[in-house]
């Protein structure tokens, strides 16, 4: 197992995923472009790899880091002609951040305009003392399209809020209407992003935004949609923050304000080339929540006021 290089930014250690036994699949080419971070099994219809744990300061591991490596692994099985199109998750257990966490892919269909994939991750259950018990419990599913690009269609996209067009630069973010915690992350959980949250446009507005640049080097080599990946790695850091801007605008000592979330399903949408080294703007609004629960959307849109990206998430709000 070659060990983690730790001269790389935590969004790339978590995109280094290892094989599980060296061998070629049916149709597949050790010379793909990610070929030097992931590696893969064949067995029947599906491939397996293998994540480890990249430090955190969360108790779970991080939703972001399990879509990310998990589109990872989809992308391996594809050609890379093909470029993400769109990914469905469901969390179905937190995951442990101190131990590996292995990535099934099944093949659905290939043709000739689209691929499918369907990805389980697996994690070792552990005993009371924290020793493998032999078992492994299933945490998180997703499935996802990617499509060869070329065909001519429909081009148009909703405009960006105004507020894009002062651009990033002046931003001093804004924390008056984030949780608690969350202000921690964004301080030292995700240090290899630049994000900046704006503050409140208008009294009535319950809408979330921001500013986001991945900050640190870009893979060496010719790394393939990497910008998708890193996107998915992201679009798990503020949209779900967005449920919960009315509660700690009504908490009297918001400060105070303790919540249990948790990311339940997630949705990705790729609609645009990306640049994530480039100031990507992040339009956030959370149209209904109840029941502990809470639905989110985010629109990322690039410099030119194009829709790169959307992302939908449901969590868990839960007042402790």
């Amino acid at each position: 197992m070659t060990p983690l290089d730790m001269r790389l930014t935590k969004t790339l250690r978590a995109l280094q995923l290892d094989c599980v036994e060296e061998c070629v699949p049916d149709g597949g080419d050790q010379s793909h472009p990610l070929g030097n971070l992931i590696s893969d099994q064949h067995r029947g219809i599906f491939q397996i790899y293998r994540g480890r744990p990249v430090e955190s300061t969360l108790w779970r591991t991080f939703g972001g880091q399990v879509v990310a490596q998990a589109l990872t692994s989809a992308l391996r099985s594809v050609h890379e002609s093909f470029a993400p199109q769109s990914l469905h998750a469901y969390f179905l257990a937190p995951g442990n951040p101190t131990i590996d966490t292995t990535y099934e892919v099944e093949k659905l269909r290939d043709g000739r305009g689209f691929c499918f994939r369907s990805v389980r991750a697996y994690q070792d259950r552990l005993d009371a003392d924290g020793q493998p018990t032999g078992l492994r419990r299933l945490i998180f599913t997703l499935q996802c399209s990617f499509k060869k690009p070329g065909d001519i269609g429909p081009d148009h996209g909703v405009r960006p809020p105004e507020v894009f067009f002062a651009g990033p630069e002046s931003v001093e973010s804004d924390f008056s209407r984030l949780t608690p915690e969350f202000v921690q992350l964004l301080l030292h959980e995700w240090t290899d992003w630049d994000i900046r949250i704006l503050p409140k446009q208008q009294p009535d507005d319950d809408n979330l935004q921001a500013w986001i640049r991945y900050k640190g080097p870009r893979p060496a080599g010719d790394f393939h949609y990497f910008d998708e990946m890193a996107l998915a790695y992201c679009s798990d850091m503020t949209v779900l923050q967005s449920g919960f801007v009315r509660a700690v605008e009504a908490a009297e000592h918001p400060e105070a304000l303790n919540v249990d979330k948790a990311s339940l399903d997630h949705a990705v949408w790729f609609q645009r080339p990306i640049n994530v080294g480039e100031w990507l703007f992040l339009d956030k609004r959370s149209p209904t929540g109840f029941g502990a629960r809470v639905f989110t959307e985010g629109r990322f849109y690039d410099a030119g006021g194009n829709m790169v990206a959307v992302v939908t998430q449901e969590g868990l709000g839960r007042y402790t």
